[in-house]
């Protein structure tokens, strides 16, 4: 286990080398910007500075992954929703498993930091994903139709979750992650809160039919 790491701002030519040869050994990363450091031996957390983000990159050259060869990348945000776009230079091509988890207090303005990022996803050339879970405590519907652009896009996906603190009620969140999920998809986990009974069976019985490959739901 390798104890929590962070960038200089400005790296030099050699370290870099170094850094990238021995990034291609990196198959699995899980950042949580909560999670404490350790300083002289001894536990430590960082304490809480709103003005500047605890994460910061260098200036490096080119735009290759900083982990060509990641597989397993979990994204923690607990501090700063700012946080979140930082999560870019780490998505690789090799990436099979991305787990976001958002859960910085909820703010109306935070939906302007998660869809650029989804949008950012989106994009990314040869992203392939396997298995994607996405943690929010409020799931907004433009942040919930970002997300349904994003999973188009991610047609082999295996294994879905989508956590929400409070369930997604029923009405145009639901209807625009529930009309566009992969068929390919083995596992759906979500928290829904369903109108009544008929709204249950009949939106169970549409993604059975959408979905024939589901065995977890």
């Amino acid at each position: 286990m390798i104890p929590p790491q962070h960038f200089p701002w400005r790296t030099s030519p050699p370290n870099w080398r170094r850094f990238e040869h021995y990034a291609r050994r990196i198959r699995v990363l899980d950042q949580n910007d909560r999670r404490p450091y350790v300083l002289n031996g001894s536990p430590r957390t960082i304490p809480w500075r709103p003005a500047k983000p605890p994460i910061e990159f260098p200036k490096r050259p080119g735009t290759d992954p900083l982990l060509p060869k990641i597989q397993d990348l979990t994204w923690s945000v607990g501090r700063y929703i700012t946080n979140l776009p930082h999560i870019l230079p780490f998505i690789s091509p090799s990436l099979k498993s991305l787990k976001i988890r958002v859960k910085t207090q909820h703010s109306s303005t935070d939906a302007d930091v998660i869809c650029p990022a989804f949008d950012a996803l989106r994009v990314v050339a040869g992203l392939e994903l396997e298995t994607f879970h996405f943690v929010r405590h409020v799931l907004e519907e433009k942040v919930a139709e970002r997300l349904s652009t994003f999973l188009e896009h991610q047609q082999n996906l295996k294994n879905l979750g989508i956590f929400s603190r409070k369930f997604l009620e029923p009405g145009p969140v639901k209807d625009v992650l529930f009309t566009n999920l992969p068929r390919g998809l083995q596992k759906l986990n979500a928290c829904v809160r369903f109108s009544d009974e008929i709204d249950y069976i009949n939106r169970i019985q549409a993604n059975l039919s959408r979905l024939p490959n589901l065995r977890v739901l």
